[in-house]
């Protein structure tokens, strides 16, 4: 697991955040990692779930944090690649 990661899941466990990330395989590593540093967080949601779930005001949800930001991007661009202008 990276320090990047690692402060992702301390943060989503922290301030109740939902995290956002690729596909369910990752769900699963992230919610697994959670339980091995001993914390709780809420079930990772993927990009496909995130786009199609227009229940975000019927829930109870503090927010978000994305796993991986140029991914989610290219994912809703259907794989083209995106620049992102100051990161290289």
């Amino acid at each position: 697991m990276t320090l990047q990661t690692e402060t992702m899941i301390r943060k989503a466990a922290r301030d109740n955040l939902h995290i956002i990330c690729k596909d369910h395989n990752e769900a699963v590593l992230l919610s697994e990692q959670a339980e091995s540093l001993g914390l709780t967080i809420q079930y990772p949601i993927t990009f496909t779930e995130f786009i199609n779930w227009d229940n975000f005001f019927g829930r109870r949800v503090n927010g978000f944090i994305m796993a991986d930001n140029q991914e989610f991007l290219e994912f809703i661009a259907a794989g083209k690649p995106i620049s992102v202008m100051g990161q290289d």
